[in-house]
């Protein structure tokens, strides 16, 4: 087995795909990109970005033939940036969280925290102040739960899953 792969036990070959988006799930197709390796990246507070996620439920790609996933990230460093706030949290990009039916996904993680998947975004500045806020919150959280008052609103409804962190499952 090729180190890194991570195939659910079994071992690749040339021809593992992973579908690009829910259509071609539902249409038994596996055009489109590769399964990736994994890579390391720092072990901090973070909100890791899908960059393949449809731009809606219904269309893969914006006007422009951009992945809505690669539109959140762009809108995800561009925040970022502009706020000081926000230097604690990292912003860092994943080829598939494989939460394909809910365009637009993210996971915000930090060490020894319950983790979240959310999804469903709009992939715009809105969303990403959204999103990092949550994750401030999150990273300075006692274990990952972050009470519902500091919830930003843009973030209510988009949860997905919870992911207990290694070595740990929640009570």
């Amino acid at each position: 087995m090729r180190a890194g792969w991570l195939l659910h036990g079994r071992t690749p070959n040339d021809d593992d795909t992973i579908c690009r988006d829910a259509a071609d799930r539902s249409a038994g197709t596996t055009r489109g990109i590769r399964m990736t390796l994994l890579r390391k990246v720092a072990d901090g507070p973070a909100v890791v970005a899908c960059s393949t996620c449809c731009f809606t439920a219904g269309a893969p790609e914006d006007a422009e033939g951009v992945r809505g996933g690669r539109r959140l990230i762009e809108a995800l460093h561009a925040v970022r940036a502009s706020d000081s706030s926000y230097q604690r949290v990292a912003v860092q990009e994943t080829r598939c969280l494989f939460s394909c039916t809910e365009h637009c996904s993210v996971h915000i993680r930090a060490p020894g925290k319950v983790g979240y998947v959310l999804g469903r975004f709009t992939p715009d500045a809105d969303s990403a102040r959204a999103i990092l806020d949550y994750a401030v919150h999150h990273a300075a959280s006692e274990g990952g739960r972050v009470p519902f008052s500091d919830w930003p609103k843009g973030v209510k409804g988009h949860f997905i899953v919870r992911v207990p962190p290694p070595g740990y499952v929640t009570e």
